[in-house]
């Protein structure tokens, strides 16, 4: 929720919010990182995780660490995860 045009200095964010709880909470992004992979996820050509300290408050972002070739993949990502209109449509069979 962006609601304030007072700019950060971190790397995601660009204007800051007035609800200072949801810059300082805690993320599970380990836990999240190890649902992923136990789902199929495959992460490829050095793809990670990275966490940093912005103005005080946790920051995380994803880098590589071979960089890849223009065009290569670098998360896999099985197609049972991916939510689209279709799946829905299966799922909810005639019913939407």
């Amino acid at each position: 929720v962006k609601t304030s045009s007072s700019p950060s200095s971190s790397k995601t964010e660009l204007y800051s919010t007035s609800y200072p709880s949801l810059l300082s909470t805690e993320r599970e992004v380990l836990g999240f990182q190890d649902w992923a992979v136990q789902c199929g996820v495959q992460a490829k050509n050095g793809f990670y995780l990275a966490q940093d300290f912005v103005d005080g408050n946790e920051d995380w972002f994803v880098a590589t660490s071979d960089g890849g070739a223009q065009g290569s993949r670098i998360l896999a990502i099985p197609a049972e995860m991916i939510l689209s209109s279709a799946v829905i449509a299966q799922e909810f069979d005639g019913y939407i």
